[in-house]
Order: structure tokens, then C-alpha cells, then sequence
């Protein structure tokens, strides 16, 4: 089980995990890998991060798969890697059937993408669901059993007046590993460390080390704890105005 955040900023994206796997709902791993990057599958043409939920041996493999498939053909387009993501995908779900449940959120940049068409755009964010369908992300996803409480965080941070394109990178990534945290705390399968990695749109790719996202954590939980004690502060001043 997993919670995948993915946020579309400024500039650029960024896609944020925990790193637990659970097994048979009592046995646990906090060190699996969820979120991989363009070393991963060796393109030259693209750029991609790639963050997968569910069985780590699953989402290993889709991988795998992608590097296979995906050394060959001259990326051009973003959706181009997505359709080799969506191949590889359908690939797992015949082969492995009702085992396989694997979810992705894909980030692709592509170096050789056409400039006449303004349509057509370099950076873009991905989901790719069971059986092979990927579609593309304007603002924000989340994904995994944590997902649904994710997307509820979003959703409240997130409308017309404030769409995710203002923000900054920094502002981005705080929110995503914000998410990511609150919904390791009413998720029972996700935990563990948070994983993160950005995606520029001029291509650079940066994946944030264990002490930069710990930095980020130990910030948002001091402000956290600002926030709580205003909050009791309002409800205590609450509770004496309906006395008097």
C-alpha cells in the first residue's frame, strides 16, 4: 500500500512517497523503493520520474519493462513515453492478472519536442491505471490507499484562485511532503521514509536527499504545532464569549 503525491508548479513537477510495504497486514518494510528516475531506464531523448503503488516486485518490474520497451523509439512527445508506459503495463496485467495492481505517476520531459505547436508540451504529469491508461495531470494527483485523504488535502489547498501553476518549487514540495506525512498518520500501510523528486522544464532532474526531506518534515511539524495551539486558542476565547 501506498500514498504517491504528484503537483505541477511554476516551472516544473514534483512526486512525493512513503516508502513502506506491508505483507499479509502485520509484517512491514520501511525501506522500499517507490520513486525512480531517469537512471532507471536509461532514455537519452526524455526525462522521467516514475513513482509506482502497490507490490514492490510489481512495480520493480513495470519498470524493468519500461527500460526494455523504451530504449529503442525517438521521443519526441511526453505522451510518447506514457504510451510505452500504458504497453508495459497492459503487458503485466495479462501476464499476472488480479495480482497485479500497480498504479503510476509518471513525470516525462522530452528533450526533442516540437516548439511551432503550443499544444504540445515538453514537461507533463501522468497517471497510469490498470488496464493501461494514462492520463494527463493539469494540476494535481494522489494515489494508493492514502490517496484519498491526499486528494482531500489538495483539494483544500487547491481552487480557481489558487491553482498549483503559481507556486513556486519549494512551495510545491513542502505541500507534497505535507500530504505525504499527514497521510502516514491515518493510513495503517503507509509509512516509513518520504521520498521525493522534482522535474524542471528545462530538464533538469532532482531528487531530494533523506536530509533535505527530513528538514522539511521537521519545519512542517514545528508550524504544525503553532497552528494546534492557535486553534485551542480560538476555542478556548469560543467558549468564554458563549459563557458570558
Amino acid at each position: 500500500m501506498t500514498v504517491l503525491a504528484g503537483i505541477r508548479f511554476k516551472n516544473g513537477l514534483v512526486v512525493a512517497s512513503e516508502s513502506q510495504e506491508t505483507e499479509d497486514d502485520y509484517l512491514k518494510r520501511l525501506d522500499v523503493r517507490k520513486v525512480y528516475g531517469t537512471d532507471s531506464v536509461g532514455f537519452e531523448d526524455a526525462k522521467i520520474i516514475l513513482a509506482g503503488t502497490g507490490d514492490s516486485a510489481h512495480i520493480e518490474r513495470l519498470v524493468e519493462l519500461i527500460r526494455q520497451k523504451g530504449w529503442e523509439p525517438d521521443f519526441t512527445r511526453p505522451r510518447d513515453v506514457a504510451d510505452v508506459a500504458e504497453d508495459c503495463m497492459r503487458e503485466m496485467v495479462e501476464r499476472y492478472g488480479q495480482r497485479f495492481d500497480v498504479g503510476l505517476l509518471l513525470g516525462v520531459w522530452c528533450r526533442n519536442t516540437p516548439t511551432d505547436d503550443p499544444r504540445l508540451k515538453r514537461l507533463v504529469l501522468y497517471t497510469v491505471n490498470p488496464p493501461g491508461v494514462a492520463g494527463a495531470v493539469k494540476d494535481y494527483a494522489a494515489m494508493g490507499s492514502g490517496g484519498p485523504f491526499a486528494s482531500y488535502l489538495l483539494h483544500r489547498f487547491h481552487d480557481a484562485e489558487k491553482p498549483t501553476h503559481r507556486l513556486s518549487a519549494e512551495a510545491a514540495t513542502r505541500e507534497a511532503v505535507y500530504v505525504v506525512e499527514e497521510a502516514k498518520k491515518v493510513q495503517l500501510h503507509c509509512g516509513g521514509e518520504t521520498q521525493v523528486m522534482r522535474l524542471f522544464e528545462d530538464g533538469t532532474e532532482q531528487p531530494l536527499t533523506p536530509k533535505q526531506v527530513e528538514a522539511i518534515v521537521d519545519d512542517l511539524k514545528r508550524r504544525d504545532e503553532r497552528i494546534k495551539r492557535h486553534q485551542q486558542e480560538m476555542l478556548e476565547r469560543g467558549r468564554n464569549v458563549a459563557k458570558k
